[in-house]
């Protein structure tokens, strides 16, 4: 008898402890956010950080051939990268805007080329005083 009550006492405070346990260390952890950014359309996301929305645009400039022969990011109107793609294959382009935390905004720049061979993938950060930057 007294052996089964030690063991059930041990068994109990066992699991009593376990809960108790992954009860105190549970953490609440936010999910990023992603979302696209379609090509020649203006979407509002806080790029600067500010907690305000931003107008974020990305526009596009084709050669003769079909081909991306320039990109441009516009940050509030303003030009906050651009990039020649001249000879260099991409035939569309694809952007996501990814919120982190409240300073960690990225948008990711992918240009596609024939067979959906990735050209480029680069990740930037909007700094206020030099725009995007890898």
């Amino acid at each position: 008898m007294k052996n089964t009550i030690f063991k059930s006492f041990k068994f109990t405070f066992s699991l009593m402890l376990t809960v108790m346990l992954c009860l105190s260390f549970s953490t609440i952890t936010n999910a990023a956010s992603v979302k696209d950014i379609p090509v020649k359309k203006t979407i509002s996301a806080d790029i600067t950080g500010d907690g305000k929305a931003d107008k974020i645009l990305i526009t596009t400039t084709m050669d003769d051939d079909f081909r991306v022969k320039k990109l441009k990011v516009t940050v509030n109107k303003k030009t906050a990268f651009s990039k020649n793609c001249t000879d260099s294959g991409i035939n569309y382009i694809t952007a996501k805007y990814a919120k982190m935390t409240n300073k960690n905004e990225f948008i990711q720049l992918m240009g596609i080329g024939d067979n959906d061979y990735i050209v480029f993938n680069q990740i930037y950060k909007y700094n206020n005083t030099s725009n995007l930057q890898i």
